[in-house]
């Protein structure tokens, strides 16, 4: 009889643990751009920091987003990565070469359960052209600043190349 109650125990257990559960989404990017809008840059002297906010303005920003597999049963996994910057919306093909990057107001964040923050970059490129049918094609390959508030932290390299659309 013991035997008979084990078998069935076991036969449970493996039942409950072979539960299929389909409550993650997978990674996604996002890239999209928007007119009518500028990226602020503030000086934060208490933390010797540059931060960033985009508003409403006069040019056109792009935003990469890569959000990290979010499930539902797990708490603080969700992370998303962004990188945004700044054209003049006239422009229909751009290429910012070196220190010129920072002239697009560029800046990486990361949100999310355990993100780090705000990051600015330093050189690089960042390239795009406007397609006949209104979509951007943008190619980036720059770095972040170490924050200064975290030792022994290193910098990270962005790349990317990706069709943008409104």
């Amino acid at each position: 009889m013991k035997n008979l109650y084990l078998a069935m125990l076991l036969t449970l257990s493996s039942l409950i643990g072979c539960e299929e559960r389909d409550d993650c989404q997978p990674d996604s990017v996002t890239t999209t751009f928007t007119h009518g809008k500028k990226i602020k840059k503030e000086f934060y002297a208490a933390n010797n920091l540059n931060y960033y906010t985009v508003e409403e303005g006069g040019n056109t920003v792009f935003e990469h987003v890569f959000s990290r597999a979010q499930c539902d049963n797990r708490i603080d996994d969700e992370l998303a990565r962004i990188f945004s910057f700044e054209i003049n919306t006239e422009a229909t093909q751009f290429r910012f070469v070196g220190d010129d990057v920072n002239l697009t107001n560029c800046f990486f964040n990361e949100v999310g359960g355990w993100a780090r923050g705000m990051y600015e970059i330093e050189g690089g490129l960042i390239e795009g052209t406007k397609t006949p049918e209104g979509n951007w094609r943008v190619k980036v390959s720059v770095q972040t600043i170490p924050n200064p508030i975290r030792t022994g932290e290193q910098p990270e390299k962005i790349e990317f190349d990706e069709v943008f659309t409104k």
